[in-house]
């Protein structure tokens, strides 16, 4: 009797056991994924003027690190050859258009057949095409600023030949800065999620906020779409063309809710996740499994299922647990 009364004593006091745990909520959140890319200043614009005929370079106005406005001249090259057909030109245009004036004076007395007035027409059309192209030719011996800013270098020498389409300096314009850097197509097919950017320069002691200004639509030969993003003017004091700088892509939050608890609340048996559920009325505990994924950026577990979102779990504490277990919370 005295033994059969003692194991009942027991069981009985093993049952009653309560436990101290610490428990939480379940956090709600929208997830904003972030990528970190590398990227380097550069001027805002930047222009390497050329020449649109070739010739024989005379004379250059400028030299480096001068600030030059738009519209200043830059260069010029040997324009005698160009002078000489132009004139040549000229005086041939006004020989014709003289004498179709001469035509068309008669052809209005009905002295002239219509054939030869047209001809005389499509001949004065013709050497005045010829009088505006050596005109142009001309003009196009001097070359001018595209745009205002410094002249970061002397691209050709005095004295020798120039072709079109190559520079004769290299101007740029400081008066704004860009950040360039290349994303995926990974990426690329997300740029309609592109919340905000950030830039981080060992140069500038605060974060610095950056627009975005442009995507190539176009590859190149890495696979790589270049962007380029604005920096905000108030920044613009410590930084130059060529400095390196880290950024920050936020993405838009995804429209799904997404469930995460601390890490600490889960507990793993035959490969599942689990965690305990406060009932709040009887001070017990019952497990539930869930699905989770990785770590969001503040630390805790992704729930995929398993969750509502208005549970409360027990955070600490969760090795020692039962099924059915009472409880006293430590701490909320």
């Amino acid at each position: 009797m005295s033994i059969l009364f003692f194991c009942c004593s027991s069981d009985r006091k093993k049952i009653e056991l309560i436990r101290p745990v610490k428990t939480g909520q379940v956090f709600l959140s929208a997830s904003e994924p972030v990528d970190m890319l590398s990227g380097s200043v550069v001027a805002g614009s930047e222009a390497s003027p050329s020449f649109t005929v070739p010739g024989l370079l005379k004379k250059i106005y400028v030299h480096e690190g001068e600030f030059v406005k738009t519209g200043a001249l830059i260069a010029e090259i040997d324009a005698a050859d160009y002078q000489s057909a132009a004139i040549a030109a000229e005086s041939k245009y006004n020989q014709v258009n003289a004498e179709v004036g001469r035509v068309e004076e008669l052809f209005k007395k009905n002295s002239v057949a219509k054939n030869e007035y047209e001809k005389a027409i499509a001949g004065r059309q013709s050497i005045a095409s010829l009088y505006e192209t050596t005109q142009n030719q001309l003009k196009a011996t001097k070359l001018y600023a595209p745009i205002s800013g410094i002249v970061q270098s002397i691209d050709a020498g005095l004295y020798q030949s120039v072709i079109p389409g190559v520079g004769v300096v290299t101007i740029v314009n400081t008066s704004t800065l860009s950040v360039q850097t290349n994303i995926s197509s990974a990426l690329l097919v997300k740029k309609n999620d592109f919340k905000s950017f950030v830039g981080y320069s060992n140069f500038v002691k605060e974060p610095v906020p950056l627009k975005l200004n442009y995507i190539s639509p176009k590859a190149n030969n890495n696979q790589l779409y270049k962007m380029l993003l604005d920096i905000d003017g108030k920044y613009l004091k410590n930084l130059a063309p060529g400095m390196s700088m880290e950024i920050k892509l936020t993405h838009q939050a995804s429209k799904k809710q997404e469930f995460s608890i601390s890490l600490q609340a889960v507990f793993n048996e035959n490969g599942k996740d689990f965690v305990w559920i406060v009932d709040a009325e009887k001070m017990t505990v019952s497990k539930r499994e869930i699905s989770t994924e990785n770590l969001n950026k503040e630390g805790r577990i992704v729930v995929l299922d398993g969750l509502d979102g208005s549970e409360t779990i027990v955070t600490a504490g969760v090795s020692k647990l039962e099924e059915g277990q009472k409880i006293r919370i430590l701490q909320q």
